[in-house]
């Protein structure tokens, strides 16, 4: 891979990318999901050392904030679609093959999934766990959605 400077308009247009195989990707791309990871990992281990509802939450929404997106990336990628996310950015850099784009893919969601699934398990519901549990990530799942949509609608 090659490091280049993309371009040199002020402060909008200004950051690195690299070049792979499939293209060239803005390497701010991959600080979400990394960001995601890390600020999941690290919120599941003071829910470990102080088990309360608020450590758990903030590490299940970190780690089930790039379930819903990698979905439809899987799903694109298998289609030999366009990418939809930032993870699908970052892939399509590596490898324009679909296969290749699914695989790796797969094997992002399975690291969210190990660990929203370890998240989940530190909840402290004593009936419907399962029920519970869903129903938080349906209930982030719909705020960032609308996030998502204000958003657009004010631009």
């Amino acid at each position: 891979m090659v490091c280049i400077k993309s371009s040199t308009k002020f402060l909008t247009d200004q950051h690195y990318a690299f070049e792979g195989r499939g293209g060239k990707i803005n390497v701010a791309l991959a600080m979400g999901p990394a960001f995601s990871l890390i600020v999941g990992v690290m919120c599941l281990l003071i829910a470990r050392r102080r088990p309360t509802f608020f450590w758990v939450t903030a590490a299940f929404t970190n780690a089930t904030l790039r379930l819903f997106p990698l979905v439809f990336d899987v799903s694109r990628a298998t289609q030999k679609a366009e990418r939809f996310s930032d993870e699908g950015n970052i892939v399509l850099a590596f490898t324009a093959n679909s296969t290749g784009r699914a695989i790796v893919l797969l094997a992002i969601f399975a690291i969210f999934l190990s660990l929203t699934v370890l998240v989940a398990r530190r909840y402290d519901f004593p009936r419907y766990r399962t029920a519970k549990v869903i129903g938080i990530y349906l209930l982030s799942l719909a705020v960032g959605i609308s996030l998502v949509l204000v958003d657009e609608m004010l631009k």
